[in-house]
């Protein structure tokens, strides 16, 4: 097996790069392996999904903070 070690600038080991036909081969021989190559996926999310995610006394300051940046920005032009 033909590995490639990848170093750090000190020289320790920080990674190994093994070949498609070799790495094939182990995922056939271990089939745990094959659980790396799968993509997670995460379900597509709206923003409206997130509605009530804050306390309502969150959200009133939070209106309150970006009511008054608004202020300031108008009166900064």
């Amino acid at each position: 097996m033909a590995l490639h070690y990848i170093s750090d600038a000190e020289g320790h080991a920080t990674a190994v790069i093994v070949p498609i036909e070799e790495w094939n081969a182990l995922a056939e021989k271990y089939q745990e392996l094959k659980r790396l190559n799968e993509v997670p996926t995460t379900p597509k999310r709206r923003p409206s999904d997130f509605r009530g995610a804050l306390r309502p006394e969150v959200a009133r300051q939070l209106n309150e903070h970006v009511e008054q940046a608004r202020q300031e920005w108008d009166r900064a032009i």
